[in-house]
C-alpha cells in the first residue's frame, strides 16, 4: 500500500531566516566555495553596517553592534488548527486545513483513502508548545495562546552570527560586499560543507539592498545540479571573481530581495 503523508511545518527556525528573508525566493543557491574567489576574508563589519536595521513591514530586525557579531531579532506568529488533518469528506476529497493554519496532527491514508495512522506534529507541555519534525527532533519550545480550535504560537528569538571561518565577508567595491554563510550554521544537515551568498549594497541614503541569485542563474555552465520539487536546490561549483559577479548582477542573474533601513523603531533584541 502506498501511504499518503501530508506533513507541515510552522516555526521559521531562526537559521531559515537566511531562506525566508535573505534568500526570499523558494529556491535555494549552494556553492561549494566562498566568492568572488579573488578577494581576501573579512572578518569585521564596516564601519557603515553598525546599528540597527529594519525591513518594511517585518517585524524580523539586525543589529550590528559590534565589529563582528550580527544580531537577527526573528519575530513571528503561527497559527495551528487543533485535530488531525487531512481530513476525508462523504465524497472522498481531502480537506485541509485553512491555508494560514498548520495541523496539531497529520493523518496516513493508504491507496484507498483509510486512515493507517496519525502522527503527532507537535507536543504541549506547560506553557510551551514544542514541534516534533520528521525525523523525531523536538524543536526549541516556543509560548502559545489558545483561540477556540486554534493555536497562536509566538516565534521570538534572537540569532547571532559571528564573523569567523563560516562567515565572512568578501568585498566586490566600495559599495557592494558578499555575505558568505557555511550551511553548517544554518542547521541544514543536507547542505554541510556547503555555501549561501548573499550580495549587500550599502546606500548613502541610510539604506542597504540585499541581493541574491534568480532563476536565470539555472543556465549558468558551473551549475552542477538542479533538485526541483524539494525546496527547489541548486549547487554550483562556480569560481567567481569580482569581475564574473558584478557581470552577473549587471546582466540581471541577480534581484533585489530585501531593503532594510535605519530607523528608529522599538525592538527587544538581545544585546
Amino acid at each position: 500500500m502506498k501511504a499518503f503523508e501530508i506533513r507541515h511545518n510552522f516555526l521559521y527556525l531562526l537559521t531559515f531566516f537566511f531562506i525566508a528573508f535573505l534568500l526570499s525566493s523558494c529556491d535555494t543557491y549552494n556553492f561549494t566555495e566562498a566568492q568572488p574567489v579573488d578577494k581576501e576574508n573579512i572578518y569585521v563589519f564596516p564601519d557603515e553596517f553598525l546599528g540597527k536595521w529594519f525591513v518594511d513591514s517585518s517585524n524580523d530586525s539586525y543589529l550590528v553592534n559590534s565589529t563582528n557579531v550580527l544580531f537577527i531579532q526573528k519575530a513571528d506568529e503561527a497559527s495551528i488548527v487543533k485535530g488531525a488533518w487531512p481530513q476525508v469528506n462523504a465524497k472522498g476529497d481531502y480537506i485541509y486545513p485553512p491555508t494560514d493554519k498548520h495541523p496539531f496532527r497529520s493523518i496516513n491514508f493508504d491507496s484507498l483513502k483509510n486512515p493507517l495512522d496519525t502522527v503527532d506534529n507537535y507536543l504541549l507541555k506547560g506553557d510551551k508548545i514544542y514541534e516534533i519534525t520528521e525525523e523525531g527532533y523536538l524543536q526549541k519550545g516556543r509560548s502559545y495562546r489558545k483561540d477556540n480550535d486554534t493555536l497562536t504560537v509566538f516565534d521570538n528569538d534572537t540569532l547571532l552570527i559571528d564573523l569567523g571561518q563560516n562567515a565572512f565577508l568578501r568585498r566586490l567595491n566600495k559599495d557592494l560586499y558578499v555575505l558568505n554563510i557555511r550551511n553548517d550554521l544554518l542547521g541544514y544537515c543536507a547542505y554541510n560543507g556547503w555555501w549561501r551568498i548573499i550580495m549587500l549594497e550599502v546606500k548613502q541614503n541610510q539604506s542597504i539592498t540585499m541581493w541574491e541569485l534568480n532563476s536565470y542563474s539555472r543556465n549558468l555552465p558551473c551549475m552542477v545540479h538542479y533538485n526541483p520539487g524539494k525546496g527547489d536546490d541548486l549547487y554550483f561549483d562556480c569560481k567567481w571573481t569580482t569581475a564574473d559577479i558584478l557581470h552577473l548582477l549587471e546582466t540581471k542573474y541577480f534581484e533585489v530581495s530585501s531593503e532594510l533601513h535605519r530607523e528608529k523603531r522599538h525592538s527587544q533584541i538581545v544585546k
